[in-house]
């Protein structure tokens, strides 16, 4: 009874600490690719991409304002769009008006060799109030 109580708790340790190991290469892994991941800053407007790599832009949205954002790419088969991810600064309150500041984040990926622009737009009520053009040049580096 003893061992087999004994083999029963191995058994269940070995499962906890590959589920560990698990869990810790995933995080590794979304670290390493939020580092290689470029931002684009307000200072910079050229950036130069090897294929595969991935570019974003994150701005503040506030829409119960009027305030919002669009990002897009001028040559998909280049610099292609792949993600749009949206979350709120602080969580909504039943009956708080006002509280639906958030950032939206665009997640872009260079396809193929080539250049694109990424434009980003700035709109209030909607109306458009400014437009910044990010050039990017794609090359195939390993």
């Amino acid at each position: 009874m003893i061992i087999h109580n004994m083999k029963k708790m191995k058994a269940r340790l070995s499962i906890l600490l590959l589920a560990v190991l698990a869990v810790s290469c995933a995080s590794h892994k979304e670290v390493e690719k939020k580092q290689e991941m470029i931002q684009i800053t307000s200072d910079t407007e050229k950036y130069e991409l090897s294929v595969g790599q991935k570019i974003s832009y994150t701005g503040t949205v506030h829409g119960s304002v009027g305030i919002q954002k669009e990002c897009s790419s001028d040559d998909e088969a280049v610099v292609k769009l792949i993600d749009k991810d949206f979350k709120y600064v602080k969580p909504l309150v039943d009956g708080e008006t006002g509280g639906d500041r958030a950032t939206e984040t665009y997640t872009f990926e260079a396809i193929s060799e080539g250049k694109a622009t990424i434009t980003i737009e700035d709109w209030y009520r909607g109306e458009l109030e400014s437009k910044r053009e990010v050039k990017i040049s794609v090359a195939n580096k390993p």
